[in-house]
């Protein structure tokens, strides 16, 4: 294809040369044929010298034909011309010699237009002018742009083939570099990352993705291990001890026949079991969530309808533990969320709350716009505030982990899973999960901002 329109673009520029150079002998032709009829035999031979020193590419001739005799004068760069004794109509092709210096003669040949002019009154002499190009002229020029032609050509060749060279081996070289990456990660070294170049090209943001990707696999695995060692540590003592509870449980039975005794122990065994039994569903839902599993449930809802439905069930618990349980909900907010894990995020904060919340103190759930309006424009704020210990800043960002209690002794109910779920579910929604000190620096605000629903 790429031939065949070099081959196009040649012929194309072979006739247009020849179409320009024929234009200039005729408009030039034109010029002589009017100055012959104005001007002296001398005159004219003087115009046509001066033609031929200006138009170095064009044969000028200017003869005075007797009945018998030829005089060719001499014009331009010819010695000698001849031409056919009845001019021809249109273009004519004659050979001449042409003369430089002591060289020996060159033959040429010249494609051109001449005219009789006939003699003035009282004279026999007639004048013949001729203008014309040597066309050998015009097959050096197509010869020279061939070999300028066959040079680009070749050029253009040798340019692509470097070029493909260098852009093989810079892919070859790129994907190398990925492929030894990842064979390091496949053998176990799970901190190795794809080092991306500084021309921030497709293969740096492939590589920069790649980079993510393996960061969020050595979270999801970090996490897994975590999981699996608090698993190990936190259920083997709920596991001990219900073991005990059974075989406290044998004894009355087996010695004294004591059924009331044994009923007691196996009432606390059930209890323990019961508190196995959330654990490891909080286990599971965290898991789901951050499998995205849930993501399938979101649809447009009410964050307003969702608090003052919450807020209306724990109502009754707060008034049972002496506290206040207040709220402030706009009206029409709306996001778009799984309704269950919202409902499940925010009772897991105001459990906390009630766990922690001093007697006589308030607990405050508040669903608005999220402030400053000009920082954070389309954003809704789940707040779940209360009046308790609060937990200190370098703590916050450890206390979203799994099985993580600030309580070392443990006295107070709980798995350490309750704001690890609330963090899943911040994540599953794209949510922010904010931990800030109460009002005038008492308790602690949880604060969760959705984008708001179009």
């Amino acid at each position: 294809m790429f031939a065949l329109v070099l081959i196009s673009g040649f012929l194309w520029f072979v006739d247009n040369q020849r179409t320009e150079l024929d234009t200039e002998v005729t408009r030039e032709f034109l010029a002589a044929f009017r100055a012959a009829h104005e001007m002296s035999p001398d005159d004219l031979n003087e115009y046509l010298d001066s033609r031929s020193e200006r138009r170095k590419d064009l044969v000028f001739w200017g003869a005075q034909r007797t009945p018998g005799v030829r005089d060719l004068s001499r014009a331009g760069s010819a010695d000698w011309i001849a031409l056919p004794p009845n001019l021809p109509s249109g273009w004519i092709t004659t050979s001449g010699t042409r003369g430089i210096s002591d060289r020996k003669p060159e033959d040429f040949r010249v494609r051109g237009k001449a005219a009789l002019i006939e003699p003035a009154a009282g004279s026999n002499r007639a004048t013949v002018i001729f203008v014309g190009r040597d066309p050998q002229r015009e097959v050096a020029n197509v010869r020279n742009t061939v070999y300028l032609g066959i040079g680009a050509f070749a050029a253009v060749v040798i340019f692509l083939l470097v070029s493909a060279t260098l852009t093989t081996r810079f892919v070859v070289s790129r994907i190398r570099d990925i492929s030894i990456a990842a064979e390091e990660i496949i053998q176990g070294d799970f901190t190795r990352r794809i080092k991306p170049g500084p021309s921030n090209d497709e293969f740096d943001q492939l590589s920069n993705t790649l980079n993510f990707m393996l960061d969020r696999i050595q979270k999801l695995l970090s996490g897994v291990k975590e999981v699996s060692d608090n698993i190990a540590h936190d259920l083997r003592t709920p596991l001990l001890r219900l073991r005990s509870r059974i075989e406290l449980a044998l004894i009355p039975i087996e010695r004294d026949g004591d059924a009331a005794g044994a009923r007691e122990a196996l009432e606390l065994t059930l209890k323990e079991a019961d508190r196995l039994l959330t654990t490891f569903n909080a286990l599971l839902s965290i898991a789901r969530i951050e499998s995205g599993a849930m993501r399938d449930h979101i649809a447009e809802v009410d964050l307003s309808d969702i608090v003052k439905d919450v807020a209306e069930l724990y109502a009754p618990v707060a008034e049972d533990r002496t506290l206040r349980l207040e709220t402030h909900v706009e009206p029409g907010l709306k996001i778009r969320a799984n309704r269950a894990l919202i409902v499940q995020a925010l009772s897991n904060l105001v459990d906390n709350a009630l766990k922690y919340a001093p007697k006589g103190t308030r607990i405050f759930i508040a669903a608005q716009s999220a402030e400053p309006a000009r920082l954070w424009h389309d954003s809704v704020d789940l707040i779940v505030a209360d009046q308790g210990p609060g937990i200190a800043p370098s703590d916050r960002a450890r206390v979203l982990q799994r099985f993580v209690r600030l309580d070392p002794a443990e006295t107070t109910p709980g798995s350490g899973l309750g704001l690890s779920l609330v963090s899943a579910i911040a994540s599953l929604h794209d949510a922010a999960l904010l931990l800030e000190d109460g009002a005038d620096g008492i308790g602690l605000t949880v604060r969760l901002r959705f984008t708001a629903a179009v």
